[in-house]
């Protein structure tokens, strides 16, 4: 049978309160630890407020504001960071070494911090001497004695106020004059030093600037005289190269105007020689004066119009007078016509020559002024040169005499600022002194005392819990032991007035005597539980064993056979505790054949079977097989053969064989019986069977293969449970045993059944 098909729901999967359910549980279990807790820590907060002298504290007001000193534009004498950094440093400047002196130096303060012979400080109250002692007592070396400025250092502290530039210097104490004397003795201390730093500050820069003018006042004039010397090496009037009438740039402009336009004539000219030249070629001389230098010749246009005019007047007459070639005025003039036409092209070859002559010259001219042009260049780019080291003498000047005259500005600032005891710390409001104790705050502290110790009661509350290790709960069993929880048995009230039964046979015989009783009611449940886990042949042999001695296995073991046998099922209940046999004592029997007789083959299984009786009768459906005779070697017995078949011999004529046995982390019996056994039923005391040797003792059973059924919780005390012992469960039980009281009426009602 697996674990699983018999493990039981637990709480946590039906509750979803149930953890706060179990932490309440927690704390009221252990409500004398929260209490103690609460009462302790109250009371010592309650003594120490109380006890505590009254203390004051003064406050003075210091305005810092933002001022960097205007010393030099390109390097600062004394420069500040940003001003978040600028303020921090201030404050921490407030409780330095060099201003807490200062303070000391006020009249009154220094005998406040003075110290004795002995090397204690006067004003040391009851805590430091005692701490003192302390130590001289055990031989440690005290710690070195801290100057008085560090003594005053504890008593002061910086507090900006937000959003603003003011600073509260604090000091507490017990003395309201003297805290409002220390107070405002810092406060004018550090605006005296900020005075004095400033005023030191000042002399340095007006030293460093003196020394700066004389240095740049040599540099001004280096400058001067190599910006002269410049000028007369160069011996140019102008060197400003972008000014107006400078006669170098003119000159270049205008010859760079007179070669542009020779140049272009030039190619215009060349363009109508290289025309004449392909129409006297190919012959086209009449075609010559389209050539523009050609017609525009004043001597080739007159002899062109006169040739014209000729051929005109000789066509006329030829035409009018109807005259031959031959006539002497027709022939008049057509030799004045030929003359006029040779006149022309003589022109024409005149004019050609001309234009020829005239482009050498404009070549020449060109090339002249070319190189009229690249000189004036030459001249023009060693002027641009000169000019810009012109320039940069210039500039040199000009910066120098600026820097100088800032020096000289500056220094008559640090002159002035130098006569006036004017500092950007100012002590805005001194310190009164205080009538009003700011502590100790007596309620608060009482209150918070009071908070601390009800966490820590609680604290400690559960973490007792948590170093409790006991199995308390049937939680606890499915929890820790990973194994179903059979239910729990209270535990059982002993009958005084039954003389003739002993309190443990009561207890074995509870179901029989009290069948209405909620120990009853929880061995039914068990049992249930058990026919419900398996199948019914599954656990015909049940092994009933506990994880140490005196956790009621054997008051188990007969109270579940007898509920068994209630129900009708033919129960066997054999005694194979070896070593301390006790069924025999529940049912006042004799111990006389039993099972290690039968075992050693001394007497049969038939004649140390009994029958039992309660009351005069016998109990129907069991039967008993006690020990019987002590032997000196009980695990050889268990583990034999023979106990094998008489385990089955006994199987054919029983429906439910149960088995007591010894605990199972003392001896090896509760490991043999388990082999031999269908299942084995765990039994513990609640609150008193830790998990290890619960743990260890289900591992060991479970390293023979044992089937374990569950555990079952035994001797759980109601009173306990109502107040949290065994955690929620048992406020569940509690209910429940008041229901079923009221149910059933009492016990009672078992005496008036059976009378």
């Amino acid at each position: 049978m697996s674990e699983s098909s018999g493990t039981l729901p637990t709480a946590t999967e039906h509750e979803p309160d149930v953890e706060l359910r179990r932490y309440y549980w927690v704390i009221r279990s252990r409500m004398w630890v929260v209490v103690a807790c609460f009462v302790v820590v109250t009371c010592l907060a309650a003594l120490y407020a109380f006890k505590t002298p009254a203390n004051y504290e003064a406050v003075a007001q210091i305005l810092i504001e933002r001022q960097a000193p205007r010393v030099t534009t390109f390097q600062e004498v004394y420069q500040l960071q940003a001003d978040k950094e600028y303020y921090k440093t201030q404050h921490e400047l407030i409780k330095c070494k060099a201003v807490l002196e200062k303070a000391l130096e006020k009249p009154g303060v220094a005998r406040l911090f003075e110290v004795s012979p002995q090397g204690a400080s006067v004003k040391a109250g009851w805590p430091t001497r005692a701490k003192r002692n302390f130590k001289a007592l055990f031989g440690i070396k005290p710690a070195p004695l801290l100057e008085p400025w560090g003594r005053l250092a504890r008593w002061v502290q910086v507090q900006p106020v937000r959003d603003s530039h003011l600073v509260d210097v604090r000091v507490k104490g017990r003395n309201p004059r003297s805290i409002a004397k220390i107070a405002n003795a810092v406060a004018q201390a550090f605006e005296d030093f900020t005075l004095q730093r400033r005023l030191s500050t000042t002399g340095e820069a007006s030293q460093l600037l003196e020394r700066h003018k004389a240095e740049q006042e040599k540099l001004v004039r280096q400058a001067e005289e190599a910006l002269q010397e410049f000028r007369e090496e160069t011996k140019l009037v102008s060197l400003d190269v972008e000014a107006e009438g400078n006669p170098i740039l003119e000159r270049l402009a205008q010859l760079n105007d007179q070669l542009t336009e020779v140049e272009l004539r030039r190619i215009d000219l060349q363009a109508q020689v290289r025309a004449i030249k392909a129409l006297q070629d190919a012959g086209k001389f009449d075609e010559l004066l389209s050539i523009p230098a050609i017609r525009s010749d004043p001597m080739v246009t007159s002899l062109v119009n006169k040739k014209v005019d000729a051929q005109r007047e000789w066509q006329e007459i030829k035409v009018s007078s109807g005259l031959l070639d031959a006539a002497p005025r027709v022939v008049a003039a057509q030799e004045k016509a030929e003359l006029a036409k040779q006149a022309s092209q003589d022109a024409v070859k005149a004019a050609v020559e001309g234009v020829s002559t005239q482009l050498e010259t404009l070549s020449r001219r060109e090339e002249e002024l070319r190189q009229a042009y690249n000189e004036q260049n030459r001249l023009a780019l060693e002027l641009s040169r000169k000019s810009l080291t012109y320039e940069r003498l210039r500039s040199d000047v000009e910066r120098q005499r600026k820097l100088f005259d800032t020096l000289v500005e500056r220094l008559r600032e640090v002159d002035l600022s130098g006569g006036s005891e004017t500092t950007n710390i100012r002590l805005v409001q001194s310190a009164d002194v205080p009538k009003i104790p700011v502590g100790p705050k007596r309620t608060r502290t009482v209150t918070l005392g009071a908070v601390l110790g009800l966490m820590l009661g609680i604290g400690l509350a559960f973490f007792f819990d948590y170093l409790d290790d006991r199995i308390k709960t049937p939680e606890d069993v499915q929890r820790y032991l990973r194994t179903a929880a059979l239910g729990f048995v209270p535990d059982m009230k002993v009958d005084k007035t039954k003389a003739q039964m002993d309190g443990f046979a009561q207890r074995g015989l509870v179901s029989l005597i009290k069948p209405h009783s909620p120990a009853s009611e929880a061995y039914r449940t068990a049992r249930t539980s058990i026919y419900f886990s398996s199948s019914p042949k599954s656990a015909k042999t049940i092994l009933v064993t506990s994880v140490e001695p005196k956790e009621g296995k054997t008051t188990t073991a007969s109270n579940l056979a007898l509920v068994m046998a209630q129900s009708g099922d033919r129960v066997l209940l054999v005694d194979a505790d070896l070593r301390k046999p006790m069924l025999h004592e529940v049912f006042g029997l004799p111990n006389e054949s039993g099972l290690t007789d039968v075992l050693s083959d001394e007497a049969s299984a038939e004649d140390s079977i009994v029958r039992p009786y309660y009351d005069g009768k016998n109990i129907d459906n069991l039967d008993v097989l006690f020990c019987g005779t002590k032997t000196r070697s009980p695990a050889e017995l268990l583990g034999s053969g023979r106990m094998r078949e008489l385990v089955q011999a006994l199987s054919q004529k029983y429906d439910r064989i149960i088995f007591d046995s010894p605990p199972a982390l003392l001896t090896t019996d509760a490991s043999i019986l388990a082999d031999i056994c269908d299942g084995v039923l765990l039994v513990m005391k609640a609150a008193s069977c830790r998990r290890g040797p619960a743990q260890r003792a289900k591992q060991q059973l479970e390293s023979v293969n044992a089937s374990i059924l569950g555990g079952l919780l035994n001797d759980v005390v109601p009173s306990k449970a109502r107040y949290g012992y065994y955690g929620y469960s048992g406020y569940y039980y509690y209910g429940y045993s008041r229901y079923y009281k009221d149910y059933y009426g009492s016990e009672k009602a078992d005496e008036e059944e059976k009378s």
